[in-house]
C-alpha cells in the first residue's frame, strides 16, 4: 500500500507509475487474504456450526443455560 501511495504521489521520479503492476499487486492480495483465511478456517473452525448431543438426567439446567447465554 505504502510502495502504490509512493507511485501515485511521483516521489520516486525515475518510475513511472504502472497500472498493470498496481491491478497485479491487489489481485494478488486479494488472493492471498482469501487463501489465509481459507487455510485457518481448515485450522481452526471457529464459527462453523456444529452438532452435539448431550446426555443427563436434567436436561432443565442445560436448556436453561442456553437461554440464559442466548443460544437460539
Amino acid at each position: 500500500m505504502i510502495i502504490t501511495i509512493v507511485e501515485g504521489v511521483g516521489l520516486s521520479p525515475g518510475k513511472p507509475f504502472n497500472f498493470g503492476a498496481l491491478l497485479l499487486r491487489i489481485l494478488c492480495s486479494a488472493v492471498y487474504v482469501v487463501i489465509y483465511i481459507s487455510f485457518i478456517e481448515l485450522i481452526n473452525p471457529k464459527y462453523r456450526k456444529i452438532r452435539i448431543e448431550i446426555y443427563t438426567k436434567n436436561p432443565e439446567k442445560i436448556i436453561a443455560r442456553f437461554k440464559e447465554i442466548n443460544y437460539w
